[in-house]
């Protein structure tokens, strides 16, 4: 750009004419302020810095120029994309406008390609939410798959899990595979031996949520739940058994573990007579009301009683598990309030409304690319609802058809760039030659006290 076409910027910019007007009236400006004079009918002025930079005269930007000046100083390929305190540095050095610390730091909050690359903190969550409590036994329960294991002569290369979250009974299936009919032979099994459950959850494997599946759920009765992507805590009772239960068979298999198959029996009874913390009870006691006969009872157990007297052995047992149901949920509820923190402050981030603009961090590598060179975060998208606490409805905002509902951890809330709209007439100076700002004093060495000539940047 030409000092003629800078010249003609400046004097259509009421910021910068009333600068002039000043210097030329003799106006004494504030001891803070920029040593401001014109060369040349051109706006300059120097910075004490306390640099080598301090001695270069820099260019007084009329706000028509800032959004220039910005981009250049940020977007251009020659400065790739550099963080804000590059950005602030390269800006200090070369120019001067009124609040350009804080639109520098706006600026490069909202760049599009500095999200997409750094924009998410993976240590930002929110507290975990409490889920809702079942009432009984087999009335809400868990499914999931773990594998592939070893394939074995008979073909099995899979576990099915089945976990009921009241009393974190669990039931597991070796598969040869996990499709939909062999996920709906899974389930009647189950079925026949605990009853129609009321409530079935699941991760978002197309094997849980096939149309398939969705009519034998609608046939029997199953309200299907489903964890939104990328959030596997959701289903913690099955993650937390899948863990277990990996490690149980890893101290039981042999060291080709090509019988992992004919181990994983082994490993639901340790688990299946286990105590649970979260339950204070032992799952095998919850579902058959009395502690199966184990190994160890083989060293020494009392006698147990006797029970040749049906009707009492079922009266006892009625009240014996009605108390031990109640103390459960009792546990339950304390346990759900001791891992959730529903009244921890939530990151600054996170704290997204209908309306806001976000990105969405999609921890996927394409096709013929590397991690390093990746950006993770896609976008932009609109919030246009709010499914429950931490999940919301996304619209990308230049693909309206693509809507979904996300957990807020993978939700990045940004600064909305604004194509800089006009700004106010320029605010007048007191009497005293001291100028206005109202900004804090903290930024005062690294912008100046000028009249603000309006907002440039929202």
């Amino acid at each position: 750009m030409s000092i003629q076409d800078l010249i003609k910027n400046q004097e259509e910019d009421s910021y910068c004419q009333n600068i002039k007007d000043k210097l030329k009236s003799g106006f004494v400006f504030a001891q803070k302020s920029p040593v401001l004079f014109i060369r040349e009918d051109l706006l300059l002025c120097y910075r004490n810095s306390g640099d080598r930079h301090a001695e270069r005269a820099k260019l007084v930007v009329p706000k028509s120029l800032v959004p220039l000046v910005l981009n250049s100083c940020h977007d251009f390929k020659a400065v790739a994309q550099a963080g804000f305190s590059r950005t602030l540095k390269r800006i200090k050095n070369h120019f001067f406008w009124h609040n350009f610390y804080g639109q520098v730091k706006d600026y490069v909050a909202s760049c599009h390609s500095c999200i997409q690359r750094r924009g998410f903190n993976k240590n930002q969550k929110v507290p975990i939410q409490k889920m809702p409590i079942p009432d009984f036994p087999f009335q809400r329960v868990s499914f999931d798959a773990i594998g592939p294991f070893q394939i074995l002569a008979y073909g099995n290369k899979y576990l099915i899990v089945i976990t009921d979250t009241f009393t974190k009974y669990p039931e597991v299936y070796p598969v040869p595979d996990i499709q939909s009919s062999t996920v709906c032979k899974v389930l009647i099994d189950f079925i026949s031996r605990h009853g129609i459950i009321q409530i079935l959850y699941s991760d978002r494997g197309s094997h849980f949520i096939s149309q398939a599946m969705q009519e034998v759920y609608k046939t029997l009765g199953i309200k299907k739940l489903q964890t939104v992507s990328f959030n596997p805590q959701a289903n913690g009772v099955d993650e937390r058994l899948n863990k277990t239960l990996i490690d149980s068979l890893s101290h039981l298999v042999s060291q080709n573990q090509m019988d992992w198959c004919q181990q994983v029996p082994l490993a639901l009874m340790a688990y299946r007579n286990a105590y649970q913390r979260t339950i204070k009870e032992s799952p095998a006691f919850l579902v058959y009301g009395r502690d199966p006969i184990m190994p160890l009872n083989l060293i020494y157990s009392d006698p147990v009683k006797s029970y040749a007297d049906t009707p009492t052995y079922a009266k006892q047992l009625v009240m014996s598990l009605q108390n031990t149901f109640a103390i459960v949920r009792k546990n339950l509820e304390s346990s759900a309030q001791t891992y959730t923190k529903t009244n921890e402050k939530w990151p600054k981030s996170k704290r997204i409304e209908v309306g806001d603009m976000v990105y969405l961090h999609v921890p996927r590598i394409k096709e013929n690319t590397t991690k390093k060179l990746a950006k993770f975060n896609q976008g932009p998208y609109r919030v246009i609802g709010k499914v429950n606490p931490v999940v919301f409805e996304i619209q990308r905002i230049d693909k309206p058809t693509d809507v979904q509902n996300v957990h807020v951890n993978r939700l990045i809330k940004v600064l909305e760039r604004e194509i800089f709209p006009h700004s106010q007439d320029v605010s007048e100076i007191d009497g005293e030659g001291q100028e206005s700002d109202g900004r804090d004093s903290k930024n005062e060495e690294l912008d100046n006290n000028l009249p603000p000539p309006g907002h440039f940047l929202s």
